[in-house]
């Protein structure tokens, strides 16, 4: 294996960047400030609506949706969930509007400054694309946000080929969003090492098509994972060990 390795693939947020925790409970503080940004918004746009009310229908069309991308592997639409909230309060608006584009922007300005990179990310990168080919699949269910973050932090130039769920239709752990960056790169799995911070989502998924895998967390374990690290400074060691390992 060690001669056979040709490309390391990454998730993106939590592992090249950093991103804060505000959605991660749907009833907490810092969740509902920023669908508040959203809802301020549309209502300085003259949408009449009361905020307990799409609050209330956002957050339930919110789980919904990720429900169903759990059970069928479709990526949902965050400009749809914008859509579906309205409707539930009597107003129609497609989600292609740009009127939900401008709220969503507005929903994401305060989310988008918490996130953030360490310098080292840069230096592993540079030498891993020196010697391999380097691939990103990433869960963004609202493209035009992913592709303002990565060119926020100049990251773009690295990267053979980026798959984003919310141009493909599939999410992680589904294989067809592995498939299609494979297809992208014209590798085999197994000439492949994904690295990523979830272990059902990235590492499992990664795993079920026949990649290598490695764990970047500090909080979090794996016993699907080939190998498990906590930093970032430390994945090109690992690499190594995993060729090793295979020898």
């Amino acid at each position: 294996m060690s001669k056979n390795i040709a490309a390391i693939l990454f998730d993106f947020g939590d592992t090249l960047v950093m991103f804060p925790r505000l959605a991660a409970n749907d009833k907490s503080a810092s969740f509902k400030k920023i669908v508040k940004r959203m809802y301020n918004f549309l209502v300085k746009n003259g949408f009449k609506i009361e905020w307990e009310p799409f609050f209330e229908n956002y957050r339930i069309i919110r789980l919904k949706q990720i429900e169903m991308q759990r059970q069928t592997g479709r990526e949902y639409d965050l400009r749809e969930r914008v859509s579906k909230t309205l409707e539930a309060l009597g107003i129609n608006l497609p989600p292609g509007s740009e009127i939900i584009e401008k709220a969503l922007e507005e929903y994401l300005k305060g989310y988008e400054r918490s996130v953030t990179i360490e310098r080292e990310t840069y230096t592993v990168l540079e030498k891993l694309h020196s010697e391999y080919k380097l691939g990103l699949i990433t869960n963004f269910a609202y493209p035009p946000f992913f592709h303002k973050i990565i060119e926020k932090f100049n990251l773009k130039r690295f990267f053979d080929a980026i798959v984003v769920s919310g141009e493909v239709g599939w999410a992680k752990p589904n294989p067809k969003i592995f498939h299609i960056i494979l297809s992208k790169l014209n590798l085999k799995p197994e000439k492949c090492i994904f690295v990523g911070d979830h272990p059902e989502i990235d590492i499992m998924g990664a795993k079920n098509v026949g990649m290598k895998t490695i764990l970047l967390s500090k909080e979090k374990s794996s016993l699907y994972a080939d190998l498990t690290i906590r930093d970032i400074r430390e994945l090109l060691l690992a690499i190594n060990r995993l060729k090793i390992k295979e020898k």
